[in-house]
């Protein structure tokens, strides 16, 4: 059995903030941002967009219902403009690679 559903929105009348965060590249610019920062600090890794990432995600930390996308994105952003990569240590960047391989 298969279910058809004939309601559509038009993506002009359904624009909500986080879409219209997303369409503008605004938090990936922020991202990048704070990854040549990081690289002029001498920081390289294959990780380093995802630790970047991490930091400023505000669900690592939350327990229960997680808040609505537009909430977590705009949080990311401000987190994103806020970053700081004069706290950052080469030792932190080392535990985002996960953990080392195991010798056979």
């Amino acid at each position: 059995m298969s279910v058809s559903c004939s309601f559509t929105v038009p993506r002009a009348s359904f624009q909500p903030a986080y879409l219209k965060l997303w369409e503008s590249g605004e938090l990936s610019r922020r991202v990048e941002l704070g990854l040549e920062k990081l690289k002029e600090r001498g920081l390289v890794s294959p990780y380093l967009r995802s630790f970047v990432v991490a930091r400023i995600n505000p669900l690592r930390w939350i327990q229960g219902e997680p808040p609505a996308l537009e909430e977590v994105l705009k949080t990311m952003r401000e987190r994103a403009a806020k970053f700081n990569v004069e706290k950052i240590k080469p030792q932190d960047l080392a535990g985002a690679a996960g953990p080392p391989d195991e010798e056979a």
